[in-house]
């Protein structure tokens, strides 16, 4: 889009004075953008494909050549904008690049979107690039938000004629669709209708279907959009919904909070690549009836062993990774070892040669004569205590909730 947008502008020749006389040269004004050239003033490599950047990847060229770009999204919101630091070029045309966004892909305006982006721009100074920036891996957390908002009515549908009444009769500007129907029949009802909603993906599934009539925003989403993939629930009505997510943004503010949260700098990251840590998994090629199991399942995150959390160990952005000391092993430290399995019973608590684990752990291998060497260790500046057991019987002891959709909270 932006070879094609200025080829004819980037062919104007310099104009020189010689003798009081104003000539035309044969030089250009500017290099001729070709994919290679703007490629390099970008910063990324020319793979003779399809290249893809961001809007903020691409900033560096408006930078150089002193040209805007607007962008907005179908409900008319500008998402970002760039003006040059000392003003846009008088001598290209178009001296703004003006974009619409729709399910990622990106739409060329032409100049009668001018005046309605300007003012858009004049509105919103703060512009934050959020669902369009690349995804990158982070070391920060980003924690779920609420799903009941009061900006928005609740309604349940089941068919696209119920949204149809609902839109028509709503006296309100956020409208939020409930439906046990699968997304994607409602989809292909949609775009029978000729029209294309802004589609949001989760994992293997649709998660929303948002589409605007008029100054109404509305939402289609499934009863509940938090579950995992593999355990969709269906909610009867809407006072059971409300109580549902209700019980359920109750129970995550309480397990998941700030207080809780670790940090993970690059060296911690990058240290911990080398030690890794996962769940425990192994099985037993033999099968000894005298034995007390023969294999082993790891829950992982059910109840009971959130139950028996207590203390959470917290780590700051400067507790790092030291080099062992010798120091009486702590609970809840996190330690780097290395360890050789002489059994394979051995080879469950360390899968590998260069392992992580809490002291709490090494402790109960030590008492089983499991050898190990620690090489590193990290210490949390806080021990937070918890009551998750307290949280757990209270979600599911809520008489409100049948116990088919108490067991869902998560």
């Amino acid at each position: 889009m932006i070879v094609d947008t200025w080829p004819s502008d980037f062919e104007k020749r310099k104009t020189e004075t010689k003798k009081g006389i104003k000539q035309t040269t044969t030089k250009r004004m500017w290099k001729e953008p070709t994919y290679d050239s703007v490629c390099e003033i970008i910063g990324v490599t020319n793979l003779s494909q399809d290249i893809g950047i961001t809007l903020r990847e691409s900033v560096k060229f408006f930078e150089k050549f002193r040209l805007g770009l607007d962008v907005v999204n179908v409900w008319g919101e500008m998402l970002f904008n760039f003006r040059p630091v000392n003003g846009l070029h008088t001598a290209h045309s178009p001296q703004v690049l003006r974009i619409l966004v729709h399910n990622n892909h990106p739409y060329k305006l032409d100049q009668s979107a001018k005046n309605k982006l300007d003012n858009l721009r004049s509105k919103k100074n703060d512009i934050e690039l959020t669902g369009l920036s690349k995804l990158r891996v982070s070391p920060y957390y980003s924690l779920r938000k609420p799903v009941l908002d009061e900006e928005y009515e609740i309604h349940f549908i089941e068919n696209l004629d119920d949204c149809r009444k609902i839109m028509i009769e709503t006296k309100s500007k956020k409208v939020r669709l409930i439906t046990n129907t699968n997304l994607t029949d409602l989809l292909f009802d949609m775009r029978k209708e000729k029209y294309t909603p802004a589609i949001s993906y989760g994992g293997n599934r649709i998660l929303s279907l948002v589409f605007k009539v008029g100054t109404i925003k509305g939402i289609i989403e499934n009863a509940d959009t938090t579950s995992p993939d593999d355990s969709l629930i269906d909610l009867e009505n809407k006072e059971i919904y409300e109580e549902f997510h209700k019980v359920d943004d109750e129970f995550y503010a309480k397990i998941l909070k700030q207080s809780v949260m670790s940090d993970y700098p690059p060296s911690v990251l990058e240290l911990e690549k080398m030690y890794p840590m996962g769940p425990c998994s192994g099985y037993f090629d033999t099968y000894e009836e005298h034995r007390t199991y023969n294999a082993i399942d790891t829950p992982k995150a059910y109840p009971s062993c959130l139950e028996e959390m207590n203390i959470v160990p917290v780590f700051g952005y400067f507790d790092l990774y030291q080099q062992y000391d010798n120091h009486e092993i702590e609970d809840y430290t996190m330690y780097c070892v290395e360890t050789h399995a002489k059994v394979k019973e051995e080879s469950i608590m360390f899968p590998a040669v260069y392992y992580r684990s809490f002291g709490f752990k090494l402790k109960a291998a030590y008492a089983k004569g499991i050898g190990f060497v620690i090489h590193q260790f990290r210490r949390p500046s806080q021990l937070e205590h918890v009551n998750y057991k307290g949280d757990v019987e209270t979600v599911f002891n809520h008489e409100k909730l049948p116990m088919e959709h108490r067991k869902y909270i998560n």
